[in-house]
């Protein structure tokens, strides 16, 4: 490199590089990085499966020698494994000659060069080119207080990992330190390897006097007999073409010299303003000036540079915390499900020591430095655990993260997640996916069909249909749809309607129809535990979405079709705690539909389906959405229940009452109200507005073994016969003479002694026969194989608050429940459970 240099002598043949590999036993060629008459270069692999890049450089004159570069090879192995922690610098592994030729493999473990990341989406942030020109300069620092020069740092020899970090690659000790000024051939052969035509080494190297003088092989030694020619690169020149190479990447991509014009720079013809201008940083800026001075003596260390930096163009955090923190994942041996464990652990505090904060005016930058730590490891993930923590990473991220950083690299990495072979990742990938989408309030002119383009498609193409993922997206679907359609006003919104002209309406169609196709799927699912999700969570908001005509015709009538299902009461109660909801939407167009519905709820075999029935009944009457005469034939059907032994039904009667009573007149009151629950109270209530009122006043229920006998028995019509008869000998007694009862058949004197056992007096027959359409619709039903009986005991659900009732008990199936629960009023009988307030 100190040595006269003429004109090159090219090799008189140029070989493919994997022509070489046989004189390599040991080394695995994989495939070609390219070839140049200097250096061929390939990826391989050695016969431990580890992956390298293999440099072949041709020896065309036997006489050349090797020993002194791999002597600096190695010298710049063993400072790099001596810096401590140190990953910055990526160096050559070894030296082999072979026969003819020299090779020298490294370690291969990034992803890009600079180069290529430039151009490369999701294109940096400003903190992120800072973060790699702090990292550029902290390498440099490294190798220059080992007094090591690169003497070819461009942007193809900055490797990039998967998660930023920055590898300084490709020492060219063994390259001239000066060139030919007007010969640019020698330039080329040695470092215009890439063809790109840029030119990045420092303006002094470039010398007239080598112009001058003989031919001189190049396959000489281009050292001196003692090799100290390589000492004439000195670390100005390294300092020059790094400013060059973040030039690049500050400017968008820009290339600021090409040799011509560094030649031109060189001589004061040529100025970088134009490209720095385009710089907004100021002190990025100034550190740019300052690095390409044409003078070296006028340029500063890099340790000088990172100094003079430290809270101005390089964030304090830089020095203090992230690179020491982030340096601990760049261990190889780092597995990506560890490295996912350590970041869920480190959270909070990188998030302390960076000044993270939340909100518009947050300070967000160093996550999307950590953020890229995350995502890198999600492919690469094995467990499900790692997977989990990942999402849930995510999904803490994007409470600080901006909109665009959200959609660009954070959303990709839910979707893929989301096509994950484990079910239990599906459906958190559903959830989380969710949870960020609603919570972005602004959409980039760019990502207007993000769902219609990407969410819905991914969803139609799950690769696992586990019912647990289907009701994860049962659960979710509503407010992905709703997020939808404001993704769809937002973006039209943001639209400059007269140069963009996109038809709103056929928009919305097109979204309401992928919307419906999901909803139809989910609502006609043979698991009936989708079915439940998909009601309990989602199906009055998509009943807005759709509107009144199609909440109609595709909801409400798939939701009918849930009561034809007589084994799972579950299914039953939800359709019940959900109809209102849809109801209401729909007007009162859905009366003479929900009437029949409500009658078939309040002769349930399942008691909570009754409770639930009148819960719905209750609220739909607090709309009005049912009409006078309807609601005295229904009023007429609930009274009776007033006699049921399950207090939670007594007392969804009692609402109902009362709610009418408050939206009727006191003459609707007096003339339709009372005459209906005088028969089931103890004494004439005057305020029936009342919930404590009427409670206070209501006769003891039918007792529990009572009503569970007559519902199983075979003689059912008998023993009504018998009562009735009973009653009309009550009836036409004379005042103070006992009645004359008629003698019963054998198997109703039976029936009668063992009720009698269980509690039945002559107060409670009359009851009975005020319930007995209702007891005949059970027994009917009891007789065909329904189910007439709770997995709770009936005399348990007496004798414990709601509070306490063992509800998981009743099934392994999932039950969706959503209730508070208040104490009852000091008027209401000790024996009521806690009320429940659905």
């Amino acid at each position: 490199m100190g040595n006269q240099i003429a004109t090159a002598k090219a090799p008189n043949e140029i070989l493919p590089v994997e022509r070489y590999f046989p004189l390599l036993p040991a080394t695995i060629f994989e495939k070609s990085l390219g070839s140049t008459r200097f250096l061929k270069v390939a990826k391989a692999k050695n016969t431990s499966e580890q992956q390298q890049v293999v440099k072949v450089f041709v020896i065309q004159d036997p006489s050349f020698s090797l020993k002194h570069y791999a002597h600096e090879a190695d010298s710049a192995v063993f400072i790099y494994h001596r810096q401590t922690g140190s990953h910055d610098q990526l160096s050559t592994v070894s030296v082999q000659p072979g026969d003819g030729q020299s090779s020298l493999p490294g370690p291969s473990v990034y992803k890009y060069n600079l180069y290529d990341r430039i151009s490369t989406k999701p294109f940096f942030t400003p903190i992120e080119k800072k973060w790699i020109a702090f990292q550029l300069l902290s390498a440099l620092s490294q190798c220059h207080s080992q007094n090591i020069c690169h003497g070819d740092i461009k942007s193809e020899n900055v490797l990039i990992t998967s998660w930023n970090w920055v590898l300084l690659t490709d020492f060219a000790h063994f390259k001239p330190a000066h060139l030919p000024e007007n010969n640019p051939s020698d330039y080329n052969y040695f470092f215009d390897t890439s063809r790109r035509r840029t030119c990045y080494i420092a303006p002094e190297r470039f010398q007239l006097s080598l112009s001058r003088g003989s031919e001189v092989n190049l396959f000489e030694p281009l050292t001196g007999g003692d090799g100290s020619a390589a000492h004439s690169l000195t670390h100005a020149m390294d300092i020059f073409s790094v400013g060059c190479v973040l030039i690049e990447l500050f400017s968008e991509g820009k290339v600021p010299f090409n040799l011509s014009q560094l030649l031109s720079y060189r001589n004061g013809a040529y100025s970088l303003w134009k490209i720095l201008d385009t710089i907004s940083d100021r002190h990025i800026k100034e550190l740019l000036q300052s690095m390409t001075q044409k003078n070296p003596s006028h340029r500063l260390s890099s340790e000088e540079y990172l100094m003079q930096q430290k809270g101005k163009g390089f964030p304090v955090y830089f020095y203090t915390f992230l690179k020491s923190h982030i340096q601990s994942y760049g261990s190889l041996s780092v597995y990506p499900d560890e490295r996912i464990s350590k970041l869920r652990k480190e959270l909070p505090t990188i998030i302390k020591n960076t000044g993270v904060t939340k909100g518009q005016d947050g300070h967000y930058e160093p996550l999307v430095i950590i953020l890229e730590i995350l995502t890198s490891a999600i492919r690469e993930l094995k467990f499900c655990e790692g997977k989990l923590n990942s999402l849930s990473l995510l999904l803490e991220l994007t409470e600080y993260l901006p909109t665009d950083i959200t959609l660009e690299r954070v959303i990709p990495y839910m979707m893929y997640l989301l096509e994950d072979s484990i079910p239990k990742v599906n459906a958190e990938a559903i959830r989380v996916v969710t949870t960020t989408l609603s919570r972005i309030s602004f959409v980039p002119r760019g990502e207007a069909n993000l769902f219609p383009d990407y969410i819905f498609q991914s969803l139609d193409n799950l690769a696992n249909p586990n019912n647990l993922v289907k009701v994860a997206l049962a659960e979710n679907i509503a407010v992905l749809a709703e997020t939808a359609l404001r993704f769809l006003n937002l973006s039209q919104a943001s639209l400059d309607i007269q140069h963009n002209p996109i038809d709103y309406e056929a928009e919305l169609r097109t979204l309401q129809g992928l919307i419906q196709v999901k909803v139809v799927a989910l609502l006609s699912d043979s698991d009936n535990s989708v079915k439940r999700a998909m009601m309990h969570f989602s199906i009055a908001k998509l009943a807005i979405i759709f509107g009144k005509q199609k909440a109609s015709d595709i909801i409400l009538s798939h939701m009918i079709t849930f009561l034809n299902d007589k084994q799972d009461w579950q299914l039953r109660a939800e359709f019940f705690r959900c109809v209102v909801g849809v109801a209401s939407y729909i007007g009162w167009q859905s009366t003479t539909v929900l009437k029949p519905l409500l009658e078939q709820g309040l002769n349930d075999t399942e008691e909570f389906v009754i409770r639930e029935s009148l819960q719905a009944l209750n609220s739909l009457l607090s709309v009005q959405l049912i009409e006078k005469h309807l609601v005295i034939k229904l009023l007429e059907q609930i009274c009776p229940l007033l006699c049921h032994p399950n207090h939670w039904i007594r007392y969804g009667v009692v609402a109902c009452v009362t709610t009418i009573a408050n939206i009727w007149s006191v003459a609707d009151v007096h003339c339709n109200i009372s005459p209906i629950i005088r028969p089931y109270l103890t004494q004439q209530a005057q305020q029936v507005n009342r919930l404590d009122v009427l409670l206070h006043c209501l006769h003891d229920p039918v007792p529990r073994p009572v009503l569970d006998f007559l519902i199983k028995s075979s003689h059912l019509n008998k023993y009504f016969n018998s009562l009735e008869d009973r009653r009309l000998q009550r009836n036409i007694a004379k005042v103070g003479q006992l009645p004359s009862y008629t003698p019963q058949e054998d198997v109703v004197n039976q029936m009668s002694k063992k009720l009698f056992s269980f509690g039945l007096s002559e107060e409670f027959e009359d009851r009975l026969l005020r319930m007995k359409d209702f007891i005949i619709k059970l027994n009917i039903q009891h007789k065909v194989g329904g189910p007439t009986a709770s997995a709770i005991s009936r005399y348990d659900l007496l004798h414990q608050p709601l509070a306490s009732a063992p509800l998981t008990n009743r099934s392994e199936e999932t039950m969706f429940i959503n209730c508070t629960v208040t104490t009852p009023t000091s008027v209401e009988k000790e024996s009521l459970p806690h009320v429940l307030s659905v």
